[in-house]
């Protein structure tokens, strides 16, 4: 991979491949499990609450639907850190978590591109009809 592709995903000015993305989660967590360099955010105070968001969606409790999370154990914030669910305690590892959200966020991006061709498809044949 070209250095210039990482520094583009890095900006924001290029789309990451889902792919890579998990993949790049996957690595995290194994370093984390091994004992290295993670994340490692700093801890919240206890009960607050923690949302993950990319653009304008937030991920959600598989079982509740629910968008608020809290650490299920004392420490830093790790790709391998067990979350529980605000509203119903439903357990999730942050990585996985993550993982989903990125998903999703690819899912709405190709629905909403889907959605664009099909409106530029239709103005093009009422711009036919007229002509």
């Amino acid at each position: 991979m070209p250095d210039n592709t990482l520094h583009r995903w890095m900006a924001g000015s290029a789309q990451m491949p889902l792919r890579a993305f998990l993949k790049l989660v996957e690595l995290l967590a194994e370093i984390e499990k091994a004992g290295g360099e993670g994340s490692g955010a700093s801890p919240r105070a206890q009960g607050e609450p923690l949302t993950f968001a990319m653009g304008e969606l937030l991920a959600r409790c598989s079982r509740c639907d629910s968008t608020e999370f809290v650490p299920a154990a004392a420490g830093p914030l790790k790709y391998t850190s067990e979350l529980a669910c605000r509203q119903c305690a439903e357990r999730v590892l942050h990585g996985k978590l993550i993982a989903q959200l990125a998903k999703d966020a690819v899912h709405q991006s190709r629905a909403m591109a889907a959605a664009r061709k099909k409106r530029q498809a239709a103005t093009r044949t009422r711009l036919k009809r007229v002509a």
